[in-house]
């Protein structure tokens, strides 16, 4: 198999090691109804203005690469580990989109 020419290709073949499930020990199982796919999830802190003041919020935030997972779209309930979660917010990741970030609402504390 020849090797990947494009940036996008590379990253492609490169997440598929990563996301492919337990057989290699990297992503986590998403359930979407009965779509199923392997993402990461992390806890990121971001900054936003409340009220004029700078507030840093922890928020869940679970990447896919773009298309895995069935139709998922704002509100969609996804079982992350068996922990159910809401989507609040869907941002393709720069600069190919070749992965999508959701960010998750619910779950556990």
């Amino acid at each position: 198999m020849p090797a990947p020419r494009t940036f996008a290709e590379q990253l492609s073949r490169d997440a598929g090691v990563f996301l492919s499930g337990p057989l290699t020990g990297f992503g986590t199982l998403v359930k979407n109804g009965t779509a199923r796919a392997y993402g990461l999830v992390e806890d990121r802190y971001v900054t936003g203005d409340e009220g004029g003041f700078q507030v840093q919020r922890k928020v869940k935030v679970l990447r896919l690469k773009t298309g895995d997972g069935g139709t998922i779209a704002i509100a969609t309930t996804l079982v992350i580990d068996g922990v159910t979660y809401r989507v609040d917010a869907i941002e393709p990741v720069a600069p190919d989109q070749v992965f999508t970030d959701y960010g998750l609402a619910g779950g556990a504390a």
